[in-house]
This record gives structure tokens, C-alpha cells and sequence, in this order.
């Protein structure tokens, strides 16, 4: 190769290089300015009554956080202003899920969001964006269904757990939901990847008389439930729930923890239930 060749070659490199890196500041930039927007629409979405309103908002949101979220540049991108929502990450950051509600005229929440995902190997992954659809207010036994994207038990999720067997990775998932005026509830999710990264949610918990796909607990919205990864235990830990009164068993308005504590210990690729385990802080 001449040495006039090498040196249209290195300019080439060069240009090409410049054009990436001023392609990649572009991108930051507009992150940077729709993360001002959405953090500015979240406010005013919590602000406004429910209605007509609020929904064309929130539409409005949906559609410009999967915009952003598509960018290749977003993969990494903190989203700091983005305080009133949840936002978990795995710790590889190979996933994140954005969730966050709107209350309806009826009373009723409805849950939205996306979920982020890098699938494919390490040099040649692919980011993908899923819009989550909450349908949960007409699931019958939702416990035992296994759910997708566009079908999904929708909650606010507030940590994640990740898990291995045999080269699988599951994604324990703990979340929130305000349920109704006079109860809440609490759940443990499962999200899995099949080869061409599609989700799905719902995992193998190996319970004493029966098996479910996620576990749901509903509680009197005068109390805390403790529902946490305890990492000396290697465990999911939560308060074990009872009626306050046992003429009250079954009304789960006035259930409460009874002091005891449960785990969900992870085995061969199942979630297996262990009662009263010790859960005290050392």
C-alpha cells in the first residue's frame, strides 16, 4: 500500500470516526433534554385529576420515553431526573424496567412501562424495548398464569434479583400495588428471556400444597409489610400475613404480619418456600 493510500485510508477512518462520536454527542444531548421534558410531564401528571386529561399526558409520555429508551445512547443513561417512577436495574445493567401509575376516575390505578433489555452476546448485543399493558384488573387466578409484555399483572417494581441455573439467568422482581382503598399488595415476579429475547413473566415457586407462577399478597393499607432480598440468608423474606382476627380470615383488608417470618430460597431453578426462618438483623 502507498503511502498516499494509507493516508486516504487513516482520513477515511478518521471522518468516519468524527461522524460516529458527533452522532453519539447529538443523541446525548436530546437524552439529556426529553429526560427535562418527562420529569416535567411526571410532575404535572401527578398534579392533574383523573381523566381525559391526564391520559392523553400520559399517552403522550409513553410515546416519547420509548422514543429515547430505542436510542442505543440510552442503554447507560442514569435518568437522575426521573424521581417519581421506579426504575430497577440488574446489576450488570443488562436490564432495566421503568414503572410508574395513574389513577383512574373509577378510583382504580393503572400501571405503565418499559422494560430495557440488551439482548444477544456481549459484542453483539441488541437493544430492545418492550411497553408493558397492564391487564391485570381482568385476570382470574392470576397467580398460575404465565404472562407476557402486552399481558402483564402491572405493578410498581422496587428491587430486583438476579438468579442463575444452567447458563439461564431469572429476574426475581419485588413490586407494589395500592390495590383499593382499604388494602395493598405486595408481589413477587419472575421475568425471563427466551433466546430471541422476548419476555415472559412467571417462574417455578414450589409451594406446600400448591404451585404458582408469581406470589401476591394483600394486606390492610393501615400496615407495612416487609417484603426484601436478605443477602445473609440468600433468601426473599416477607412478613407472614394473617387476619387480625380469625373470624376475619379470607377478608384480606385486615390482614397484618403475625411477627413470624417466610423465605423464598432459590434451588435448581425453582423458588422454594421456607417457613419461619430467622430474619432479625444482626
Amino acid at each position: 500500500m502507498t503511502e498516499a493510500l494509507k493516508k486516504i485510508g487513516f482520513i477515511c477512518f478518521l471522518s468516519i470516526s468524527l461522524i460516529k462520536i458527533n452522532a453519539q454527542n447529538v443523541d446525548l444531548e436530546y437524552l439529556i433534554q426529553v429526560e427535562s421534558e418527562i420529569a416535567g410531564m411526571f410532575d404535572s401528571l401527578y398534579n392533574l385529576p383523573p381523566g381525559t386529561e391526564s391520559l392523553s399526558l400520559n399517552e403522550e409520555i409513553l410515546q416519547r420515553f420509548e422514543q429515547a429508551l430505542k436510542l442505543d445512547e440510552s442503554v447507560f443513561y442514569p435518568w437522575k431526573k426521573l424521581v417519581k417512577i421506579g426504575k430497577i436495574s440488574s446489576k450488570e445493567k443488562r436490564l432495566k424496567i421503568f414503572t410508574w401509575y395513574l389513577t383512574l376516575e373509577n378510583g382504580e390505578y393503572q400501571y405503565y412501562g418499559f422494560i430495557q433489555y440488551q439482548s444477544g452476546k456481549k459484542k453483539r448485543m441488541e437493544n430492545k424495548v418492550f411497553q408493558l399493558s397492564d391487564h391485570s384488573e381482568n385476570m382470574i387466578n392470576p397467580e398460575i398464569k404465565n404472562l407476557t409484555a402486552e399481558n402483564w399483572y402491572g405493578a410498581l417494581y422496587f428491587d430486583m434479583i438476579s438468579f442463575t441455573h444452567k447458563k439461564k439467568t431469572f429476574y426475581a422482581i419485588l413490586g407494589f400495588d395500592f390495590n383499593t382503598p382499604s388494602s395493598n399488595k405486595k408481589l413477587i415476579e419472575v421475568l425471563q428471556f427466551n433466546r430471541k429475547g422476548q419476555p415472559s413473566f412467571g417462574g417455578d415457586f414450589k409451594m406446600e400444597l400448591d404451585n404458582k407462577q408469581r406470589i401476591i399478597f394483600e394486606y390492610s393499607r393501615d400496615i407495612v409489610m416487609t417484603l426484601k432480598y436478605d443477602k445473609r440468608l440468600k433468601m426473599i423474606v416477607f412478613d407472614h400475613l394473617s387476619p387480625f382476627n380469625p373470624i376475619l380470615s379470607g377478608n384480606y383488608a385486615f390482614y397484618g404480619p403475625d411477627g413470624s417470618y417466610d423465605g423464598l430460597s432459590f434451588e435448581d431453578g425453582e423458588f422454594i418456600i421456607n417457613r419461619d426462618v430467622d430474619a432479625r438483623n444482626y
